[in-house]
């Protein structure tokens, strides 16, 4: 989509997470993935310390920020 979201899985884990977006979607809790993929768009850890992603991790295109202060 193309508005800003924010996403808190409160430290669950979640199969796959893919990021394909015109806009910003921000990370507000901790998070267990078997994969990541940043397709387009911009990814905003927010500042989350306990983010894993066991298996892969695809940055394609896009930006991420990880420090909350995108």
């Amino acid at each position: 989509g193309d508005v800003a979201q924010d996403i808190d899985f409160n430290g669950e884990a979640v199969e796959d997470i893919e990021i394909d977006t015109t806009s910003t979607v921000t990370l507000t809790g901790d998070v267990d993935t078997d994969s990541l993929t940043l397709t387009a768009g911009t990814l905003d850890v927010n500042g989350q310390t306990d983010v894993n992603v066991t298996g892969n991790l695809v940055m394609a295109a896009g930006t991420t920020i990880t420090d909350g202060t995108g």
